[in-house]
């Protein structure tokens, strides 16, 4: 993305600025949203056809694809939040509360992944209760997998926009 000085924006500017943005980060969430909707139905299909349905992978696999979903919902609604907000203040306490929301996903599914991960390894439980720990496990990863997202989005034109919109209205 361009670079853009915004010390020299308005705050009326800067909110349309960080909608933009917001906008163009809701339409990959949509996207990546129904790929993965589109996944899950042919998945489905498929163990419907091929009888493999009495197999225990596969419904865990869609377990996993409908947490990804899910995560992509929960992005897509809190940029939704901030698209419709029509204040700056309201627009900085909306993105604060998205990202404590997302710090405390994170930090429940680093918790239950390492203790899923410690039963795993622990070498205690038989095999027929791992395999849907793992399950779980992976479940847990998939935030723990937007890892890298978060870094990103704390250095993200929103977040210096949203930092920069705090700084114009004394906040």
């Amino acid at each position: 993305m361009e670079q853009i000085n915004l010390t020299n924006l308005s705050k009326e500017e800067l909110m349309e600025l960080i909608k933009t943005r917001c906008a163009e980060e809701l339409r990959s969430k949509k996207l990546s949203f129904g790929f993965i909707l589109i996944t899950q139905v042919f998945m489905a299909f498929y163990m419907v056809l091929s009888n493999y349905a009495a197999k225990w992978e596969f419904p865990l696999f869609l377990i996993i694809l409908l947490f990804a979903m899910i995560e992509a919902l929960i992005d897509g609604w809190g940029y939704n939040r901030l698209i419709k907000c029509d204040d700056a203040g309201t627009l900085v306490d909306t993105y604060e509360k998205y990202l404590k929301f997302e710090n405390t996903l994170f930090i429940v599914a680093a918790v239950v992944a390492v203790l899923i991960a410690c039963l795993i390894f622990s070498g205690i439980l038989p095999l027929t209760v791992k395999s849907p720990l793992l399950t779980g496990f992976l479940v847990c990863c998939i935030p723990l997998s937007s890892l890298g997202a978060l870094f990103y989005r704390r250095n993200s034109a929103i977040a210096q926009g949203v930092n920069r919109l705090r700084k114009l209205i004394g906040n």
